[in-house]
């Protein structure tokens, strides 16, 4: 979190958020060199940002498609994802469908 500007209202361009985590019961963004406190529930952002390719990857992640590296598959039928940053996220069983379904557009645009 910005320590340095607690308190402080910030403005995040979609395009630089790389994923979102929820962790008991904060929510954060995280960007290239921040990491940013919501008070908006995952549920809400992922409603909020799913035009913008941004999509649910697991119980506490949202991840920008666009952000995305490489995926490589994992033996229990999860998903690695990899991050432009070297961030490491795991698409969980449950979510696999959005994703591929994310990457067959970004594939095919």
């Amino acid at each position: 979190m910005r320590g340095d500007n607690c308190g402080s209202i910030f403005q995040i361009p979609i395009s630089d958020i790389y994923y979102v985590e929820s962790v008991e019961r904060k929510t954060f963004f995280y960007t290239k060199d921040e990491v940013y406190l919501t008070d908006k529930k995952l549920y809400e952002l992922e409603e909020l940002l799913k035009e913008a390719g941004i999509v649910r990857i697991s119980k506490s992640y949202l991840m920008n498609v666009d952000m995305l590296y490489r995926v490589r598959r994992l033996a229990n039928s999860q998903l690695e994802a990899t991050l432009t940053n070297g961030e490491k996220l795991i698409v969980a069983r449950t979510y696999l469908k959005s994703i591929k379904n994310c990457l067959k557009e970004v594939v095919w645009c």
